[in-house]
């Protein structure tokens, strides 16, 4: 039977870890994507746009990001136990960086540059809650 060394085994678990931190990202990511154009097809802010502006769209937005990042994190809390902030922390701030790449990449992404570094960054705190939260069940 194979039983590898310790350093071995180390380095297979930050392999995992890695490949577990990519894979969160660009599900949080394509999740999100998919909700935010769920909601653009619903309109039902439309009748509050002219009521409260800007934030009608901003904040289910926002819900939407934090939710999507809570379910992954969720996710990889339930799955990875302890390790599963290191994850989640990682998972977020590589969801972030690529939300902010994609964005900054169109000629029209400077206009939507507040917006979306607000929905990068609840995406991120959405991914660290939900692996906080599920965390501890795994181990009840």
């Amino acid at each position: 039977m194979f039983t590898p060394s310790s350093r071995t085994a180390s380095v297979l678990r930050y392999l995992l870890e890695g490949i577990v931190t990519i894979c969160a990202a660009y599900a949080s990511v394509a999740i999100f994507t998919w909700a935010l154009g769920q909601l653009a097809m619903a309109r039902f802010w439309e009748p509050w746009v002219r009521q409260f502006g800007v934030l009608a769209i901003e904040i289910p937005s926002v819900l939407v990001a934090l939710a999507s990042g809570f379910a992954i994190g969720a996710a990889v809390g339930f799955a990875f136990g302890r390790r599963a902030l290191h994850i989640a922390a990682l998972a977020g701030v590589l969801a972030a960086i690529a939300w902010l790449v994609g964005v900054a990449t169109y000629p029209e992404g400077e206009s939507l540059l507040w917006s979306s570094a607000i929905a990068a960054t609840t995406l991120a705190v959405g991914l660290v809650l939900g692996s906080i939260c599920t965390r501890r069940i795994r181990y009840a």
